[in-house]
C-alpha cells in the first residue's frame, strides 16, 4: 500500500506542477484550474494496476562482493542481532497497522463531523413564505433547480450541504439575502461542488499524511470559490458592491466564532482567499483567456501519467526502489563462518557449506582460505559457475590476475553471465581494465 501511494504521488506531481504554472502564467478561468486540481486528486487514488514485481535472479545470492560493509549494512546487522531475523517483517506489519488505525480514525472523525452538520441542518427551520419564494425566483432566473432551503441561526453565512439531497442553509437575518449571495451557492450546486467535496474526503482518508493532497485541496477550494464568484458577477454585473459587502459580513461573522461546516460549500469558507476574491468581484479582471483546448490538454496530460505510457509501471517503480541493506558486518561473517564449519563437520561433502564458508572468509579478508573453500565447492560440483567466479575474486585479492581471468573464463563456460556481474563487482574493479578481460568480456 505504501509503495502504491508513493507511486501515485509521484505521478500526480507533473499534474500539480502544470496546474501551478497555469495559475502563475496562464491566466485561465478558475473553472479550468479547478479541473486541473481535480485531476491531481483523482491521480492520487488511481487504482494500482500492474503491481507484480519482477522476480529476482535466483543465482545472485551465491555471489557476494567482499567490499567493506557500509553504514547501512552495519546498522541493519546490529538491529537484526538485537531484534531477531524477522524484525523488518513485523516492523512493516506494525507500520501498516498504525496506518490503518490512522485511516480508521480519519474516516470516523470526518463521519462524525458530517453527522454533526447533518443534525444541525435537520434541526434548522424550513424556509417558507417570502424567503423560499425569493430563493426560487433567483434560481429560476439563473436556470438552476432550487434546492430545499433552511434557516440556521448558528450559521456564519450561507452554505450548501448535501449528505443525501442538497440543502441551502441561510443564516437567520431580518431581511432577504442579496440575489448575489443566493446565486453564489446555486453556482456551487450547478457545478456539483458538493459531489467534489465528498470525493475529496475519500482522497483524504488515504492521503491525510501527504503534503501534495493538502496543496491540491487548498487550490481546489480556491478555484471553486473564484469560479462561483465569476459566474455570479457575469450574471449580476451591477451588484458587485452588494456581493462584496455580503462577503465582508460573512467574514466578520466567521471571526466571531459562528458555525462553519466541514465538507460544505460556503460563501466565505477560507479567509486566506478573501482579498483575491474581493479584488475579482469589485474590479473586473482582465478578460481571462478562453483556453478552450486546455481541458483536453489536461486530460491528455493525465493519460500520460498512466503506468506504462510515459511513466514507469508500478512494478518497475517498486523494482527501482532502494533495497534494505543486507545487514552484513564482521560479526555477521564470523557467525556465518562458524555455522559453515559446523555443517562441514557434520557432512564433509556439503557443497553449499563450503560456498558459505568461502564467502565468509573472503569478506573477512582471508582470501587464501576462501580460495581453498571455493575449490572444494567446485570439486563437489555445487554451483560450479559461481564457484569459479568466486575463485576469481579470491585470486584478485591475492594479486594473481592471470588465474583470476582463467577462473572467469571457466565461470562463463559453465553458463554464468560474467560480464553482468563483473561490471558491478568491487572485487573485480582492478581486473576490469586488464586487456585480456576487455578482449574476452568487453568493457
Amino acid at each position: 500500500m505504501f509503495t502504491w501511494l508513493a507511486f501515485n504521488t509521484l505521478c500526480a506531481l507533473p499534474l500539480a506542477l502544470a496546474a501551478l504554472l497555469v495559475r502563475r502564467f496562464g491566466r485561465a478561468r478558475p473553472a479550468v484550474e479547478h479541473l486541473l486540481w481535480l485531476l491531481v486528486l483523482a491521480r492520487l487514488v488511481f487504482p494500482p494496476f500492474g503491481s507484480a514485481a519482477p522476480a529476482a535472479s535466483p543465482g545472485a545470492v551465491s555471489i557476494v562482493s567482499s567490499a567493506t560493509p557500509g553504514l547501512g549494512d552495519a546498522l541493519v546487522a546490529r538491529t537484526t542481532r538485537l531484534l531477531g531475523p524477522n524484525w523488518s517483517t513485523w516492523t512493516e506489519r506494525i507500520a501498516l497497522g498504525l496506518f490503518l488505525a490512522l485511516l480508521a480514525f480519519v474516516l470516523a472523525r470526518e463521519l462524525a463531523r458530517a453527522l454533526a452538520v447533518e443534525r444541525c441542518v435537520r434541526g434548522a427551520a424550513r424556509a417558507r413564505g417570502r424567503l423560499a419564494q425569493h430563493v426560487r425566483g433567483v434560481a429560476a432566473g439563473l436556470g438552476v433547480r432550487a434546492p430545499r432551503v433552511c434557516v440556521l441561526a448558528r450559521a456564519s453565512g450561507p452554505f450548501l450541504w448535501s449528505l443525501r439531497r442538497p440543502v441551502l442553509v441561510l443564516p437567520a437575518s431580518q431581511g432577504l439575502p442579496a440575489p448575489t449571495v443566493v446565486a453564489h451557492e446555486l453556482a456551487h450546486l450547478r457545478r456539483r461542488d458538493h459531489w467534489t467535496a465528498w470525493f475529496e474526503l475519500g482522497v483524504q482518508a488515504l492521503h491525510f499524511w501527504n503534503p501534495l493532497f493538502w496543496l491540491a485541496r487548498r487550490q481546489l477550494h480556491r478555484a471553486a470559490e473564484l469560479a462561483c464568484d465569476q459566474w455570479v458577477v457575469e450574471r449580476f454585473p451591477r451588484e458587485r458592491r452588494a456581493f462584496a459587502r455580503a462577503l465582508v459580513d460573512t467574514a466578520e461573522r466567521s471571526a466571531e466564532g459562528a458555525f462553519i461546516p466541514r465538507a460544505a460549500q460556503a460563501i466565505g469558507s477560507d479567509p486566506r482567499d478573501f482579498e483575491e476574491r474581493l479584488v475579482n468581484i469589485l474590479h473586473a479582471p482582465e478578460r481571462a483567456r478562453s483556453w478552450r483546448g486546455l481541458p483536453a490538454a489536461a486530460l491528455a496530460c493525465a493519460l500520460l501519467t498512466l503506468p506504462g505510457i510515459a511513466l514507469p509501471s508500478l512494478a518497475q517503480f517498486r523494482a527501482g526502489l532502494p533495497a534494505l541493506p543486507a545487514g552484513l558486518d564482521e560479526t555477521t561473517w564470523r557467525e556465518s563462518l562458524a555455522r559453515a564449519d559446523a555443517r562441514i563437520a557434520a557432512n564433509a561433502a556439503d557443497g553449499q557449506a563450503y560456498m558459505q564458508r568461502g564467502i565468509a572468509l573472503l569478506c573477512l579478508a582471508r582470501a587464501e582460505e576462501a580460495l581453498a573453500s571455493f575449490k572444494r565447492q567446485a570439486e563437489l560440483g555445487f554451483r560450479l559457475a559461481q564457484a569459479h567466479y568466486n575463485q576469481a575474486c579470491a585470486f584478485v585479492r591475492l594479486g594473481d590476475s592471470e588465474a583470476a581471468l582463467a577462473s572467469l573464463v571457466r565461470a562463463a563456460d559453465a553458463g554464468l553471465d560474467v560480464r553482468a556481474y563483473a561490471c558491478a563487482d568491487a572485487d573485480l574493479a582492478a581486473l576490469r581494465a586488464h586487456p585480456a578481460f576487455v578482449e574476452t568480456f568487453g568493457r
